[in-house]
């Protein structure tokens, strides 16, 4: 899976470059089915000055679909994680879609 950080002007601590290998290669062991240079993580890291407000939004691009996720708080990592944890949920709610696990169960 190919990622990039567009991060402004921040500086990253190593616990904020840990976490983000963490969860990608999570999000790559869920989508081992699609081949890796086929997936594109876009993560955009914001800071509100006057809000002191960290905002991230990662797009993750792949063959057949674009999912999207954004979160803010004031701490960066906390933000990170939040916004990691609402892609992963997209991606498997996006497997089940395509494994046609919703309709199961309906008559």
């Amino acid at each position: 899976m190919k990622y990039s950080i567009q991060k402004g002007n921040l500086k990253m601590n190593g616990l904020v470059e840990k976490l983000i290998q963490r969860k990608t290669d999570k999000i790559e062991t869920l989508l081992t089915h699609y081949h890796p240079e086929l997936i594109d993580l876009k993560i955009k890291i914001n800071k509100l000055e006057d809000k002191g407000i960290f905002t991230v939004q990662m797009l993750l691009s792949l063959p057949s679909q674009v999912l999207r996720s954004e979160k803010e708080s004031k701490d960066v990592v906390e933000a990170m994680g939040l916004a990691f944890d609402t892609l992963i949920r997209e991606v498997k709610k996006f497997k089940e879609r395509l494994r046609k696990e919703h309709t199961y169960g309906k008559v």
